[in-house]
């Protein structure tokens, strides 16, 4: 039996990628039992996932009016994948002294979970181990405060969990990005990997605006 939290994820998520993809633009109202037929299940995930989808600031709840939509820009996209950048790589530089032969090895075992995950298509499994692997490094960082704030804009900025839905081609980039990190952890060159973190969050947003405006 589906759990009703598992349904409010998956309209959440379902909802997220119309809205990411330019499906619902702003202003647009989004139709409860419509979502619900699509996503075939009741009006009350659909519901909660709106409520989540308002805390968020994706959408605004209105008294008569129900939820409507107040779209995501290119610009946005681009701003919240660029401080994400800032905030991890710092992270990342951090972690590094603090990450043993047998935290790297972990970090190649995630990684090639997410090899295969890609070869097999599951984009929602591939997401998840990615917020694994970067996560397996920044929780080596010596800030909890940092660790803290990175996490909670995870959370927040669940936009950045649908670039793989969104372009596919993105899973194989990141793969071999992830590689390269971990060389560079191998090698504590804490500089450059500060700056490729940064550049790896960049190319995800470019691929995924890019595949946006394409669509």
């Amino acid at each position: 039996m589906t759990k009703r939290g598992d349904k409010v994820d998956q309209v959440y998520n379902y909802l997220l990628g119309k809205l990411v993809k330019g499906y619902y633009v702003s202003g647009q109202c989004i139709v409860v039992s419509t979502v619900a037929k699509e996503c075939n299940v009741s009006d009350t995930p659909v519901r909660e996932a709106l409520r989540r989808l308002e805390s968020d600031s994706y959408v605004h709840i209105e008294a008569n009016q129900g939820a409507v939509a107040i779209g995501i820009s290119r610009e946005s996209i681009i701003h919240t994948f660029e401080i994400k950048g800032v905030l991890e790589g710092y992270a990342a530089r951090l972690s590094v002294d603090y990450l043993s032969p047998y935290d790297i090895k972990q970090l190649r075992e995630i990684n090639e979970a997410m090899h295969r995950a890609e070869q097999e298509g599951r984009h929602d499994a591939f997401s998840q181990l990615n917020i694994d692997f970067h996560m397996s490094i920044y929780e080596k960082c010596p800030s909890p405060e940092l660790v803290m704030l990175i996490r909670d804009l995870w959370k927040k900025w669940s936009v950045t969990k649908v670039v793989f839905s969104t372009a596919p081609d993105r899973m194989g980039e990141s793969y071999s990005e992830h590689l390269h990190i971990i060389e560079l952890i191998e090698q504590q060159d804490k500089e450059t990997l500060e700056a490729f973190i940064r550049q790896h969050k960049r190319n995800a947003a470019n691929r995924m605006t890019g595949r946006i405006a394409a669509q």
